[in-house]
């Protein structure tokens, strides 16, 4: 895939946030550095056997939406993606995988996290390769292929924004505070500004699904994360691009699949799509 279509991948996954973010007024906030907030939270789970809910294979399907200004469908394209969990030793892994639908490519990312919530390194292949690593309190970020190195020196507020909107809240009930901000390191090496994320509505859950949101800004979230009861992450939906009216022009929406079904797509998720009947929209617009 070009590198052009990959970046818009992984902005489509919510991996990225605007380039304006900044933290919303939505409340009182943690006054806690998210590395603190991670550390306590992990901890908890660790004693109560929490954490391993978290660890293992969480598999989705990921559709991304194009509408047009008035918000009708256009098209739809689908993308298999795992993210993979990991607790080794003192530290968390959290490796992502994509793949679209009936194409070639595919997006790796992987960061690790200490259980003290100090990010340690991140690599990322979204179609050029970029490296993180904390050394000595200061976060070098190195874009290979531009040969290009940036540095940072670190902040309490920096966790991943894969790891923050996907492992914490499945772990809300650990004592993670109802309104956290944190920094991200997205797979381009940026480090953004303040993101807020905290539960959207009603505390209670609807239909067994608690809804937490990602402020980035603009006055509605930009990502919303889906757990269930007994919590499990089960959907994950980000606004990617939305226009000057307010019209959401490209959704990306995540659902949970079983690891069985999984196992069944994931052989032939990429192999050429069987012939059309009748002439239909872009190559792997069609169901599978």
């Amino acid at each position: 895939m070009k590198l052009a279509r990959i970046g818009m991948v992984v902005a489509a996954l919510g991996l990225t946030a605007l380039a304006d973010a900044r933290a919303q007024d939505v409340g009182p906030v943690s006054s806690d550095a998210a590395v603190a907030v991670f550390a306590r939270v992990v901890a908890r789970a660790r004693e109560t056997g929490a954490l391993e809910r978290v660890v293992g294979l969480h598999p989705f399907i990921m559709t991304r939406h194009f509408r047009d200004d008035d918000g009708a469908p256009r098209f739809e394209r689908r993308f298999l993606m795992t993210y993979r969990i990991a607790v080794e030793d003192d530290a968390l892994r959290l490796d992502v995988v994509v793949q679209p639908e009936f194409a070639p490519g595919q997006v790796d990312i992987g960061y690790v996290v200490g259980l003290d919530g100090r990010m340690r390194s991140m690599v990322a292949l979204t179609g050029e390769r970029v490296e993180a690593e904390v050394r000595d309190g200061t976060l070098v970020v190195r874009q290979v292929d531009q040969g290009k190195t940036t540095e940072h020196p670190w902040d309490d507020r920096l966790l991943p924004k894969i790891v923050a909107a996907f492992v914490l809240p499945m772990l809300a009930d650990q004592g993670l505070p109802e309104a956290w901000s944190f920094r991200d390191l997205n797979p381009f090496g940026q480090v953004t500004r303040p993101i807020v994320m905290r539960p959207l509505g009603a505390n209670d859950e609807v239909d067994g699904v608690r809804t937490f949101g990602t402020f980035e800004g603009r006055a509605r979230e930009t990502t919303r994360v889906q757990v269930s009861v007994d919590g499990q992450l089960v959907g994950i939906e980000t606004e990617s691009s939305v226009n000057a009216a307010g019209v959401v022009t490209h959704l990306a929406a995540s659902r949970r699949i079983t690891p069985e079904e999984h196992a069944r797509l994931a052989p032939t998720w990429q192999d050429d799509p069987p012939p059309a009947e009748e002439p239909g929209g872009p190559e792997g617009d069609r169901p599978r």
